[in-house]
């Protein structure tokens, strides 16, 4: 009869660093029944200098005011002795164990979407999580994504957004999310929650200072967007109070965009940061 087949996942291993060597140990030993497969995630140079630690440690003592240090001492017979501590040994000891608990065959590094052409292959799920097989298209790739989100913010066609129609995407907007998956997944998350708040913005309404609220609520929701692209891309996320400053509140309350800094240069005032 056929055996039933056990998943277990661990997800950000890293995160709990003072656990991660107990989850190892316990995984190497206790799970490795055929019909049990593992699935452990972590930021691997974390898990490594956490293994390292840990074996230095081991051959100090927790008690030592400093962890890392090259030398340590001993008590023998009475009398106090300083050695010098190999840290080379300890490099080779925390990679042996490291290859042990986790071989390299069975490790997948998730790769990083550094250029356009990268980000032009990730595809973004376009449905929720189900356990039944999917009758329809599951995921799509980043630049329709977007596509689709202006699209279903307006009937025309913005030459500043898509060239040639609503065929083509410019595609250094795809610069604007991280190099993770995780980091562009946040920020379609964050496209269709802003996306959705807009479409409710879009009702045309005759009182001023209605227009101006909705004004308001629009620029919020753009610029909480703006923060989360930020936060999720690391080439700018040192920029940010800068790449924050482009958008801005004109007089009667419409939303601009300093593409040139000049705004900025003339040193006039804005709508305030909150």
């Amino acid at each position: 009869p056929a055996q039933p087949l056990i998943i277990l996942m661990f997800d950000d291993v890293d995160l709990v660093p003072e656990r991660s060597l107990e989850l190892l140990n316990s995984t190497f030993q206790y799970f490795t029944n055929p019909n049990i497969v593992l699935i452990l995630t972590a930021a691997e140079k974390v898990l490594e200098q956490v293994i390292w630690t840990k074996m230095l440690e081991r051959m100090l003592g927790s008690h030592y005011e400093s962890l890392f240090t090259d030398f340590y001492k001993t008590e023998h017979m009475g009398e106090n002795r300083t050695g010098k501590l190999s840290l080379g040994s300890i490099d080779r000891m925390a990679r042996e164990y490291y290859d042990k608990v986790v071989p390299p065959a069975n490790r997948y590094h998730l790769r990083r979407y550094l250029t356009i052409a990268d980000r032009k292959r990730y595809r973004y799920a376009s449905m929720g999580q189900s356990f039944r097989l999917p009758q329809e298209e599951v995921s799509i790739q980043l630049g329709d994504f977007l596509i689709r989100q202006i699209q279903s913010l307006t009937a025309q066609s913005s030459g500043l957004f898509i060239q040639g129609g609503a065929e083509q995407l410019r595609e250094a907007y795809l610069l604007m999310f991280g190099d993770k998956s995780r980091n562009i997944a946040n920020g379609c998350l964050a496209i269709l929650n802003c996306v959705s708040r807009l479409k409710g913005y879009q009702a045309s309404v005759r009182d001023r200072s209605s227009r101006q609220q909705l004004w308001g609520q629009a620029y919020d929701a753009l610029r909480q967007l703006l923060t989360v692209l930020i936060s999720s891309n690391r080439m700018v996320k040192e920029l940010g109070g800068e790449v924050l400053g482009l958008l801005y509140q004109g007089g009667a309350g419409e939303i601009r965009v300093d593409y040139d800094g000049r705004r900025r240069k003339a040193g006039r005032g804005s709508r305030p940061s909150r």
